[in-house]
């Protein structure tokens, strides 16, 4: 018997004992589910928040005080059963030499009660852990709307923040844009383009697009494999490789500025985020290219030398033997597949992405673009974007992110295009942006590239193309109402060897003018007359003034429409640009 009631004993201390250790157990749980500096930082989010957390944590207090007199009963029970199994057990252990009737009965009542006891333990144990859970749901509870009202608030963006927003993200929405049109228009990704003919005001994937060059258009999805391009040698006088990604830095990597396409060429483009591939040698390859997104445009500019038809053919020819290829063709293996993604709808204008899609194609564009830590530009921007729920890695969850009024963020957005696009007729403006436009990062501001993903996204950095806007003397706009005369002496043609344009887009679009005879501009390749004296006088009206070469006429539509002219001047002399001024756009009578 005296066996049997100290293995029951020994049961209701095992029992007692973890009845006991579990209490501080519960004490930490608690602690551990108080509202912490995350919570506590959240409160500080708007007065409606602050009121809300504080009922949270009246919340938690009741569940606490709760938990703590289950804590405090289970205690006193659990003494109260040890106090009374000693009394029984050593009433029991005084008769072990003489086991009586009377010793069976309290060892029979013995084993009732720290049947009862042990019972009564883990009862209590129960309700404690219920407790402890019950205090722990309240604390997530009391989380859960101080969340959903910094979300909520966080929608109700004060107008510098909507501002700051606008022009923060103007470079990746603008080129987001850009590539993702391209991409749709051609037949997807890993797919180049090649033109045969200059392009007409059928082109609308970008704003103010050259009428100077042919292009050969690459669009490259770097997430599955590394992708080269293979290039030809080009019969032109000038030929360039540009490369950009969501994040509109521009870089130049080959250029016949630097002695390239004298010879056939190959380049391999991958991403930080490209899978199986870290930037080794790769046999075959002539040179590695790391971007700065998953998704880029590696663009083609090529003089055709259009007065020269054997020539312009044979470049033609030569356009047609670029390919983009994965490394797994390279090597005689099969593409990986790549239509395992879905992209966000793209705008017909920026402003529309702003307006109906901006958190979904930022996170999209966060997702697939490297950032650099040590970037002021980029910690501004995901600074900008974290408290609305948007950050690199992580998928989109419209639940989740914050509900911003996008009607409001379009409207920003419009305004600071237009206040942008007036910047087009500041001469002084043009002084300070004419040779720092279209750089690699870290080389540009932010008022720079929100100026040139407005004006026209991809363009050349100055050292390959120069962008002079023409402008009226008094700086009125150019309107269509109007006729207007451009003229330049001998002494005042654009500094360069190579070559130069002037091309006429419509303001607000930065399209191409529609007419019947499709010249959209002046120059060497789409046409120019020069004078006696080696001058030009290019005229910009509704019918063509008599006298005037059919090649200097850029014929516009009569109507309520203000334009702007665009100067391209490739490898300008940059020493005399320094100096050099663009001409006048001069109102003629009709």
């Amino acid at each position: 018997m005296k066996v049997a009631l100290s293995l029951r004993a020994i049961s209701l201390a095992v029992l007692v004992g973890s009845a006991i250790s579990f209490a501080p157990s519960l004490t930490l749980a608690q602690q551990e589910s108080e509202p912490g500096p995350a919570l506590a930082g959240s409160a500080d989010t708007g007065d409606s928040t602050a009121d809300d957390d504080q009922s949270a944590q009246e919340a938690i207090e009741q569940a606490k005080e709760a938990t703590n007199e289950a804590i405090e009963t289970a205690k006193q029970a659990i003494l109260a059963a040890i106090e009374r199994a000693k009394e029984i057990a050593s009433s029991a252990l005084e008769t072990e030499k003489d086991v009586t009737e009377r010793a069976l009965d309290e060892a029979s009542e013995a084993t009732k009660t720290l049947d009862k006891a042990s019972e009564a333990a883990r009862d209590v144990l129960e309700k404690a852990k219920q407790a402890t859970s019950e205090v722990l749901e309240a604390a997530q509870k009391a989380a859960q709307p101080s969340t959903e009202m910094t979300n909520e608030q966080s929608g109700q963006l004060s107008d510098a923040d909507v501002e700051n927003l606008v022009e923060r993200s103007y470079q990746y929405v603008a080129m987001y844009n850009v590539n993702n049109k391209f991409a749709l228009k051609q037949g997807g990704w890993n797919t180049c383009d090649a033109d045969t003919e200059l392009k007409d005001h059928t082109m609308r994937e970008i704003a103010r697009p050259n009428n100077d060059t042919l292009y050969i258009s690459c669009l490259l999805d770097l997430r599955k494999d590394p992708v080269i391009l293979e290039m030809p040698a080009f019969d032109s006088d000038y030929v360039s490789l540009m490369v950009t990604g969501y994040d509109h830095y521009v870089n130049v990597p080959k250029s016949t500025r630097l002695d390239d396409f004298e010879k056939p060429e190959t380049m391999l483009f991958y991403s930080a985020r490209t899978e199986g591939y870290d930037g080794e040698p790769v046999e075959g390859v002539d040179d590695i290219f790391e971007a700065s997104g998953d998704f880029i445009s590696a663009v083609l500019r090529i003089m055709p030398h259009a007065k020269d038809e054997a020539r312009f053919e044979r470049i033609v020819g030569q356009m047609q033997q670029v390919k983009a290829v994965t490394l797994s063709e390279f090597r005689g293996q099969a593409a990986k597949p790549i239509d395992d993604i879905a992209f966000p709808p793209v705008g017909e204008k920026d402003a529309d992405v702003f307006g109906d899609n901006l958190l979904e194609v930022m996170q999209f564009v966060f997702n697939h673009t490297t950032f650099d830590p040590n970037d002021a530009l980029d910690r501004e921007l995901l600074a900008a974007y974290e408290p609305l729920g948007v950050v690199p890695g992580q998928p989109y969850d419209a639940a989740k992110v914050a509900k911003i009024d996008g009607a409001k963020v379009r409207a920003v957005s419009e305004r600071i295009f237009s206040e942008e696009m007036a910047k087009a007729s500041d001469a002084a403006f043009h002084q300070k942006e004419r040779f720092d436009k279209f750089k690699p990062k870290g080389e540009m501001p932010l008022e720079l590239l929100l100026f040139q993903s407005v004006i026209g996204p991809i363009g050349l950095p100055a050292v390959e193309a120069v962008y002079p806007a023409v402008t009226t003397a008094d700086g009125s706009p150019i309107n269509a109402m109007n006729d207007y005369v451009i003229r330049m002496s001998a002494d005042e043609m654009p500094p360069t060897d190579v070559f130069w344009s002037m091309t006429l887009y419509d303001l607000n679009n930065g399209f191409f003018i529609p007419n019947d005879r499709k010249k959209y501009s002046v120059g060497e390749n789409a046409g120019m007359q020069l004078d006696e004296n080696g001058g030009i006088e290019v005229y910009v009206a509704a019918e063509k003034p008599q006298g005037v070469p059919e090649e200097n006429w850029l014929p516009i539509n009569r109507k309520d429409e203000d334009m702007d002219i665009v100067l391209r001047i490739y490898e300008a002399d940059l020493d005399k640009m320094k100096t050099w001024e663009a001409p006048n756009a001069e109102k003629v009578s009709p």
